[in-house]
């Protein structure tokens, strides 16, 4: 464009008289660098004002950061995907269930236990926690033939056999408690892409205990090696403290693992006071009703 004006110029001042109106003299060599000059500074003027308003809006764009209007389908939405709804409660509802478990603390004996469990949930973190169990008796009279009996471990059997000494045994036969169960960590995670949720507890309460004594005695003196046996069935208040994991599949279904102590003062022996304790393993299929509030 600047080259086209300064031709145009140019040409004008070729074809020009050398005297122009009012009397005043002209010539190319006094208008050419006028005209240059001027036309010069009003396209330099334009440019680096151009290239200054470009620069300006490169550098509000690369700091301004980009603001995307949501609608409110796109905020619930977003919403819902970190803050995602509770999908097991146990508020107000009941949990019954039924397992198996086993003594694992007694070094004489083995005890098996058919267990059941019923729980009634105040709120998600306290329940009342309701147990009792059966531990049957597979064996007899214990003695010095009882190389066979499945309630008794291989110590007790080789201390019959070959010492002739009967260990003090103590059945648990059946037990039942009553305690208040706490249930402070809830958590989710993810198994073989499925997601399943738990919960920890730990409860404390009273029960009672039935044992069934066998002791055997070995009468001193006697080369037959007589025995007398005494057999007792006594009931015992028990202290409970325990904890375990739930496992919750759906709404209704979970399983759950307790582990417990029960300890409780037994009389042996006719007047003899000695402490006990049961340290017992249970694994519990658990239904929950009615359906969640």
């Amino acid at each position: 464009m600047r080259q086209l004006r300064l031709l145009s110029l140019a040409l004008f001042a070729a074809a020009s008289p050398a005297w122009a109106n009012d009397g005043a003299v002209t010539h190319p060599d006094v208008l050419l660098p006028a005209a240059s000059d001027g036309v010069a500074a009003e396209d330099d003027d334009d440019d680096s004002s151009s290239v200054k308003a470009e620069k300006d809006a490169l550098k509000s764009a690369a700091t301004t950061p980009s603001v995307v209007e949501l609608d409110d389908e796109d905020r619930r939405r977003r919403i819902i995907m970190t803050l995602q709804k509770k999908n097991f409660l146990k508020l107000k509802r009941f949990e019954g269930g039924i397992g198996a478990g086993a003594v694992v603390n007694d070094p004489f004996l083995n005890r098996r236990i058919i267990n059941g469990v019923l729980d009634y949930h105040i709120n998600e973190v306290f329940a009342l926690d309701f147990q009792g169990g059966w531990a049957p008796e597979f064996g007899e009279v214990i003695d010095s033939s009882s190389e066979n009996d499945p309630d008794l471990k291989q110590l007790t059997k080789d201390l019959l056999k070959y010492n002739a000494v009967a260990p003090d045994i103590s059945k648990l036969t059946f037990h039942g408690s009553a305690a208040l169960a706490y249930s402070p960590i809830y958590g989710k995670g993810a198994v073989f892409n499925n997601i399943i949720i738990f919960d920890l507890f730990g409860y404390f309460g009273l029960g009672a205990v039935r044992t069934h004594d066998d002791t055997t005695v070995y009468a001193s003196g006697d080369d037959d090696g007589d025995t007398v046996e005494l057999t007792a069935l006594q009931v015992h208040p028990t202290t409970v403290i325990g904890g375990g994991l739930r496992v919750a599949f759906n709404q209704r279904v979970a399983a759950r693992m307790d582990i417990k102590s029960m300890s409780y003062i037994e009389v042996v022996n006719g007047g003899t006071l000695e402490m006990k304790n049961n340290l017992i393993i249970l694994g519990s299929v658990c239904f929950f009703f009615p359906n969640m509030q």
